[in-house]
């Protein structure tokens, strides 16, 4: 009977044994593998808002690019109204109607017109002109009127379903009598920058220059860098790609290339991320994380009405 009460116990103490040596095993691999799956966590975290950040950085983009694309170049002839104007946020020429903003430091502002809505080819019987039109138009919105000698504007006096009464004030006939033909649309002065949204982050906003309120385009872009591209002799090729500030003629402008920082709103810095410089076209530093912001650059075509 003892002998028998001997062997049980020794058979539970092995299996206490084991037990013991089984748990030690198990937390040893947990001590390794546990690290392991949380960076595969982090890591796969990491690579998710990578993801949208590219996607909200492209959606930038194509809101920058249906913006200024219509900043068109109006064929033949340029006029007062065929000037773009790119400054700096600290720049004395800041449009008066975002005088009162606070610009986002290092980034630009471009001034100019989208010319290219509801164009048609017209010819001009008077200062009073009439014609049908499918696009929208509302009263006292400005309008150009260009060929290749001159540049008109006017404004909508009446709408009256398809119908629209424009208004000018010295277009005459040439010296036979006949009055021009040419491009007629619709013009709307903007500026364009970044400053602060309305969740407080910096975002890209666009302000008519003449009334009405200003709308945020974009949030999450803390800074833009605007170069024209231009084409000086009017061959069709590029000449220069100017880092100057200051006023460029639409018809010798090709397109518009960006500089931009953008970042995802919804993504969280780590402080172990290190801070990343990127050196601009013009030689400015900008700092940035690169888990949750993006440099981009893109070319904005400009196309000839």
């Amino acid at each position: 009977m003892n002998q028998f009460v001997k062997i049980r116990s020794s058979q539970s103490g092995w299996v206490l044994f084991e037990v013991v040596i089984s748990t030690a095993i198990i937390m040893i691999l947990l001590s390794y593998t546990v690290p392991i799956l949380i960076q595969s966590k982090d890591h796969s975290t990491v690579v998710q808002q990578r993801l949208l950040s590219l996607s909200w950085s492209e959606g930038f983009k194509d809101n920058v690019m249906a913006q200024w694309q219509s900043i068109v170049r109006n064929g033949c002839y340029s006029g007062a109204e065929s000037i773009i104007e790119i400054g700096q946020f600290n720049s004395s020429q800041i449009p008066s109607r975002i005088k009162n903003k606070t610009l986002e430091k290092g980034s630009d502002w471009l001034k100019g017109g989208i010319s290219g809505q509801c164009g048609s080819t017209q010819t001009i019987n008077g200062n009073e002109f009439e014609f049908d039109s499918s696009c929208q138009w509302k009263t006292n919105q400005t309008v150009l009127f260009s060929h290749c000698e001159a540049e008109y504007q006017g404004w909508v006096s009446q709408v009256s379903g398809a119908r629209i009464t424009v208004q000018f004030n010295a277009i005459q006939p040439n010296s036979l009598g006949v009055w021009p033909s040419g491009a007629l649309f619709r013009f709307e002065p903007y500026v364009w920058y970044v400053s602060k949204g309305k969740n407080g982050h910096a975002a890209f906003w666009r302000t008519p220059l003449r009334s009405g309120n200003s709308l945020e385009l974009w949030s999450g872009v803390k800074k833009i860098a605007i170069y024209p591209m231009l084409d000086n002799d009017s061959d069709g090729v590029l000449d220069e790609l100017s880092t100057e500030y200051g006023e460029y003629d639409r018809s010798k402008l090709n397109a518009l290339w960006v500089e931009a920082l953008v970042t995802f709103e919804d993504c969280t810095n780590a402080p172990s991320f290190p801070t990343s410089q990127y050196t601009t076209f013009r030689g400015d530093t900008w700092s940035y994380q690169s888990r949750c912001d993006s440099i981009i650059d893109f070319i904005v075509p400009l196309s000839v009405l």
